[in-house]
């Protein structure tokens, strides 16, 4: 389609909506913020309610408007207490867990029944487009590293007493 001056009209900028739902905890809004404005913080921030932020992103030569829906990750709201109204437009989920939490790993069906349940007639649950996120990968390797250092030294510490026992007895 052209403009009056014979210019093609911009593309229609496409809106998708996709929502992040996980216990709470897992750092579904510090993902979010990340994304959206490539910050971290590291401090834990609380979402009451929902929260959203918005970016836009080029796909396909389609200019986008992303929508990042955030959740309290109570498991009140994973029991029915988010309306419909929450879930209506989506197009798309993130599941996020926590990868030093074997709990929160354990709740992503229970996320992913609730949204499916929510979304209703409206989508196909085996075409609907889920992503499931494991999170706090730097927690984990931070553990990892913590662990392979304390067993080095109690190794080392361990050669020393036996050296030290050796010399002694």
């Amino acid at each position: 389609m052209a403009s009056r001056t014979g210019e093609p009209s911009p593309p229609k900028r496409v809106t998708v909506k996709v929502v992040i739902l996980g216990c709470m905890n897992v750092g579904k809004t510090s993902l979010m913020k990340r994304y959206a404005s490539n910050k971290f913080t590291g401090k834990r921030q609380v979402t009451t309610g929902t929260d959203f932020v918005t970016k836009s992103v080029e796909l396909n030569g389609q200019p986008v408007r992303l929508q990042l829906w955030d959740t309290a990750g109570q498991e009140r709201f994973a029991k029915g207490t988010l309306g419909n109204s929450f879930y209506r437009g989506t197009d798309g989920a993130l599941l996020v867990y926590d990868l030093n939490s074997q709990h929160t790993f354990d709740q992503v069906n229970l996320w992913r029944e609730e949204l499916l349940s929510k979304m209703g007639d409206d989508i196909d649950p085996r075409t609907f487009p889920v992503v499931v996120v494991g999170n706090k990968l730097d927690i984990l390797e931070d553990r990892a590293r913590a662990a392979a250092e304390a067993k080095a030294k109690a190794a080392a510490e361990a050669k020393t007493a036996e050296e030290g026992g050796d010399a002694g007895g």
